[in-house]
């Protein structure tokens, strides 16, 4: 019986491609965001990246002189 060529998406034995490719997704957020990895059977399958930009809260808006 031969071994299973190694996946370089699989989540029991993480590959260097699988990692730099992490990577390179958090590397993309541009200040505020989130990265979120989808598993199916030990496999990931869709690694998604969200930018967020900020708006002003009111805590964060100067206030206006009298």
């Amino acid at each position: 019986m031969s071994a299973k060529p190694l996946n370089k998406y699989s989540t029991q034995i993480l590959s260097q491609s699988l990692i730099d490719e992490i990577i390179h997704s958090l590397k993309t957020i541009q200040g505020f965001g989130s990265l979120e990895i989808f598993v199916q059977d030990n496999m990931v399958t869709q690694i998604t990246v969200r930018n967020i930009k900020k708006t002003l809260g009111k805590s964060q808006v100067t206030a206006k002189p009298h």
